[in-house]
This record gives C-alpha cells, sequence and structure tokens, in this order.
C-alpha cells in the first residue's frame, strides 16, 4: 500500500503539561534513502497541554504516493519538549499495487481510494 498524504494528526503521548513535541518536520521517503520534507511546524504549542488529545495539521507540499514516513524532532531537545507521541494518523489517497501473475515485469493494476488514518 502506498498513500499520497493531504493531511495528518498527531496525539500527545503524555498527559504532563509542558511535556510535548513543540517543532518537527513529516517527511516522506523514495524507499531508496532519500526524504522530503512535506509539512513542518516550528514552535508550536498545540500539543502543549492537551492531554493526549488528538491534533490534525495540513501536509504543505505537494506530494506523490509513498510507504515511507518519518517525523523528525527539529527543536529543543530537553526534557520539557521530547518527541513523545501516543499516535499519528494519516488522510489522503491509499493506493495498492498488484501484480499479474502473467507478466509480473510489465502488468502493474493500481486503484485509488480516499482514506483515514
Amino acid at each position: 500500500l502506498e498513500l499520497q498524504p493531504s493531511r495528518y494528526a498527531l496525539r500527545n503521548g503524555s498527559k504532563d503539561y509542558g511535556t510535548y513535541l513543540s517543532s518537527w518536520v513529516l517527511q516522506q521517503g523514495d524507499g531508496q534513502g532519500s526524504w522530503v520534507t512535506i509539512a513542518r511546524e516550528h514552535e508550536n504549542e498545540l500539543l502543549d497541554g492537551n492531554r493526549q488529545a488528538l491534533r490534525s495539521f495540513d501536509v504543505a507540499e505537494e506530494t506523490g504516493f509513498s510507504s515511507h514516513f518519518r517525523i523528525k524532532s527539529t527543536g529543543p531537545r530537553h526534557e520539557r519538549h521530547p518527541l513523545w507521541l501516543l499516535s499519528i494518523e494519516f488522510f489522503g489517497l491509499l493506493r495498492r499495487k498488484s501484480v499479474s501473475p502473467l507478466n509480473a515485469s510489465s502488468s502493474i493494476f493500481t486503484t485509488t481510494s480516499p482514506c483515514r488514518g
């Protein structure tokens, strides 16, 4: 399965105020080791004090389909702003590729459908 994301949601992993992720990037990979930043948040306080509430964010860049995503903390690296998440959800188009057993080298059937999570 591959995803073309349009939004994503994060849930703070801590129940304590002041312990949250504040600056990060969401990156999409090509499966070959290259990563492209598709969303960026800087000094965002939406996850602070939310007591594990879910907050959603837009994907800022036009993206293709991928099955490789990562979040990297870009802000302060001390105990008050760790990379501490309970969950991540993706929203966008989901695509499944299947290869025909008759001609596996050239026949690919692709379907796309909206997805949540």
